[in-house]
């Protein structure tokens, strides 16, 4: 998926599709959130490689002048995780699509 779209619509596809997949996996969001913050291994561990991949979407568009520069991907992860957070259980199932666009509008470079 990287290398087949420009950085930032890569990483807005990458996003939705891991959004579905926590919706899929209830408690997900909660278990990255909780685990990082507790210590919990295998929470941690599954954060840590979201991170890793956060960071190469990153690092792509970067490299490409397409994302703004220094971003850090724990802090787009946790911006991430937030998301899903905060939409858990809201009516409105669009809402966390719009939210991850707002996320990845903001890491555009200008």
């Amino acid at each position: 998926m990287r290398a087949e779209q420009p950085p930032a619509e890569a990483l807005r596809a990458w996003l939705h599709r891991y959004a579905d997949f926590i919706a899929a996996k209830h408690g997900l969001a909660e278990s990255l959130q909780a685990g990082a913050l507790a210590g919990a291994a295998e929470a941690a561990r599954t954060r840590e490689r979201v991170v890793e991949v956060v960071a190469a979407f990153l690092r792509d568009g970067e490299a490409a002048g397409e994302l703004r520069w220094g971003l850090d991907a724990d802090d787009v992860t946790a911006a991430v995780v937030g998301t899903f957070l905060v939409t858990r259980g809201v009516h409105d199932t669009a809402q966390v699509g719009r939210l991850l666009d707002l996320l990845v509008d903001g890491l555009v470079a200008r």
